[in-house]
């Protein structure tokens, strides 16, 4: 009888999901890539996320394969002012349907309070035929001394 033995590791790069500079009420995203060193298909799922964090990559759920390197996506978008300090993401791991885990992966951010104010929340526009237009006009106004760019781009339904 012969027998193959094989890990059930897999690691994630980074290490620490950093988001940077993130506004409150903004958001933020960026890419991990989790790569499976086993011998077997493994599941991956994250769970327990914090309402501020999502995984729009297959909602947060997969297989990464023998040897494979799975980029995620994970978006971040803080409605508190503050990251507190013990802040993790929870993966749970199965690895061939023999063995479940979970593996804690850090994220932090640093999380302002955005400077730029309008006075409108939303805008609206009447419907037109295509030869007349309207106007509206939005007031910005900065609270800080630095200097940023505002773009308004309208849906594109």
């Amino acid at each position: 009888m012969t027998c193959v033995f094989t890990v059930n590791a897999v690691t994630f790069n980074p290490p620490i999901v950093d988001f940077g500079n993130v506004f409150n009420q903004m958001a933020a995203s960026c890419v991990v890539t989790l790569e499976n060193h086993s011998l077997l298909p493994q599941q991956f799922s994250f769970v327990r996320l914090p309402k501020e964090i999502s995984v729009p990559t297959d909602n947060g759920t997969g297989t990464v394969l023998p040897g494979e390197k799975y980029p995620i996506k994970v978006e971040y978008r803080p409605s508190q002012p503050k990251v507190y300090e013990d802040s993790n993401l929870f993966v749970r791991m199965i690895t061939g349907k023999i063995t479940a885990r979970e593996i804690k992966l850090p994220y932090t951010a640093s999380v302002d309070k955005c400077p730029i104010k309008t006075d409108k929340s939303k805008i609206e526009f009447p419907c037109l035929p295509e030869t007349e237009y309207s106007e509206v006009v939005v007031q910005v106004h900065n609270d800080s001394n630095k200097h940023y760019i505002v773009e308004i781009v309208p849906p594109n339904n």
